[in-house]
C-alpha cells in the first residue's frame, strides 16, 4: 500500500503514456449497493501499458476504498509528511490496520470503443472474497495474489518447452489462465 500511494504511476491518457501522482482524481463508484471512492495509485499495470500503447486511448489502475480513505492518506502522507519517513509510516500503519478483518478484491473494468463502426461499451465487475485454499484461510487480497502467482508457476513448470526466459503476463490468454487447475478461485 505504501508503494502504491507514494510512487508516481504510469497511465495512458489520450493515447499517450503519462505519469500520474497517486491519491489524485478521486471518483465515486458503486459496488454491491455500497458507495466507494477510487483514485490513482501506482502498480498493477506492468507491461500492459506497453502492450496497449497505440491501441487504447485511456488506461489506468485505480485503488478502491471506502469514502474518505484518500483524504486520510493524503493527510498522513503529505500534511504530516510521513511520506518522507517510511520506517515510521510502516510502524504506524502496521499498528493501526486490522489485518484479519474480512476484505474483498473488486475487479471493475470498463471499455468503450468502436466495433465495426458502431460505438460499444462493455463492463465487467467481479468481487473476490476471503477463501480457504489448500486448508489455509486467506484474505481476498492474499488469495487473489497467491492464486495468480500459482497459476503462472504451474503453467511454466507444466509447459517448460513453451515458456522460457522472460514471460510477460500479457502473453498468457485469459482462457488459458482460467483453465489452469489453480485458477478456480477466479472462476
Amino acid at each position: 500500500m505504501i508503494n502504491q500511494y507514494t510512487i508516481t504511476g504510469n497511465v495512458i491518457v489520450d493515447g499517450r503514456i503519462e505519469k500520474k501522482e497517486p491519491l489524485t482524481e478521486v471518483c465515486s463508484i458503486d459496488c454491491e449497493g455500497e458507495s466507494y471512492e477510487t483514485f490513482h495509485c501506482s502498480g498493477a499495470l506492468g507491461g500492459l501499458l506497453e502492450v496497449c500503447s497505440g491501441k487504447v486511448h485511456n488506461l489506468s489502475f485505480r485503488s478502491m476504498h471506502h469514502k474518505g480513505h484518500c483524504e486520510n492518506m493524503r493527510f498522513l502522507l503529505h500534511d504530516l509528511q510521513m511520506k518522507d519517513d517510511r520506517a515510521l509510516l510502516e510502524q504506524v500503519l502496521n499498528k493501526a490496520i486490522v489485518s484479519d478483518a474480512p476484505d474483498k478484491v473488486v475487479i471493475s473494468i470498463r471499455a468503450k470503443g468502436q466495433v465495426q463502426g458502431y460505438a460499444k461499451e462493455k463492463s465487467y465487475q467481479r468481487t473476490l472474497r476471503p477463501a480457504t485454499i489448500e486448508g489455509i484461510p486467506m484474505s481476498a487480497t492474499q488469495a487473489s495474489s497467491v492464486v495468480g502467482a500459482s497459476v503462472i508457476v504451474d503453467m511454466v513448470l507444466q509447459q517448460a518447452e513453451e515458456y522460457r526466459g522472460l514471460i510477460f503476463q500479457e502473453r498468457i490468454g485469459l482462457r488459458t489462465f482460467l483453465a489452469n487447475r489453480f485458477a478456480s478461485y477466479y472462476v
